[in-house]
């Protein structure tokens, strides 16, 4: 989105205070995200517990920052303005994490994840119980577990994270006021994400222990980051076929 020049100052007059808030939480995050992808068998469950629960409580505080600046761009500029910032934010973060995930691929569980064949709810199940090395009567239990959590993932989000197609759109095409909507709703359901991701470590913990909970949590969140990697990129085709634009 090109700003016009009555809206360049006050959005990075907006945008610079929060780079500097954003700096600190971002390079705490990323190294969190790199230990937990590089964890192994020999892994304490504790520490692998510790350092999801870190991850996933690092992701609420980015929220909150993100909320309060989309609130101040939206003053100062307009909504559009503002929802553009957080789609920017949101990728950039998703993309940064991913890599993370991709650099460590020889360590992880969450490789498996990655295969684009695995599509269908039967085939993620025996892949992520496959990685995840469970005994028979741990796939049991941990079965059962997932098929809830699906069943609320997609429930709350979607078969693929489609939700996140909502909002992707270019803030151009919108009214600066449902802009202001839309990123109002996209913060909640993000926050949504991480609330079911949080509930399902923790019940994953509680039935399975701490080690297993959190390398499940780890498939699932770099599995998360390519399905909404995916609907951007469908949705930005989508933007690019449109000959209006």
């Amino acid at each position: 989105m090109q700003l016009d020049k009555w809206h360049e100052q006050p959005f990075w007059d907006t945008y610079e205070i929060y780079r500097r808030r954003s700096e600190s939480l971002a390079g705490c995050h990323a190294g969190r995200v790199n230990i937990l992808a590089h964890m192994d068998d020999a892994t304490a469950g504790t520490e692998a517990l510790d350092i999801m629960m870190k991850i996933l409580a690092d992701r609420y505080e980015q929220l909150s920052l993100w909320q309060r600046t989309f609130s101040d761009i939206t003053a100062s500029n307009n909504g559009a303005i503002a929802l553009k910032f957080l789609q920017t934010e949101t990728l950039i973060a998703m993309m940064d994490e991913g890599s993370v995930y991709e650099a460590a691929a020889g360590y992880t569980y969450h490789r498996p994840q990655s295969n684009a064949s695995i599509k269908t709810k039967d085939q993620r199940r025996a892949a992520i119980s496959k990685a995840l090395s469970l005994t028979p009567e741990q796939e049991k239990v941990f079965l059962t577990m997932f098929d809830k959590y699906e069943t609320e993932r997609i429930d709350a989000l979607g078969t693929d994270y489609d939700i996140y197609d909502l909002y992707v759109g270019d803030p151009t095409d919108f009214t600066p006021a449902f802009s202001k909507r839309l990123g109002r709703d996209f913060i909640e359901v993000m926050r949504r994400e991480n609330k079911l991701k949080l509930k399902y470590l923790a019940g994953m913990t509680r039935a399975l222990g701490p080690l297993i909970a959190a390398r499940f949590a780890a498939l699932e969140d770099y599995h998360s980051i390519l399905s909404k990697m995916y609907v951007w990129s469908t949705s930005d085709e989508e933007f690019l076929a449109d000959g209006s634009h």
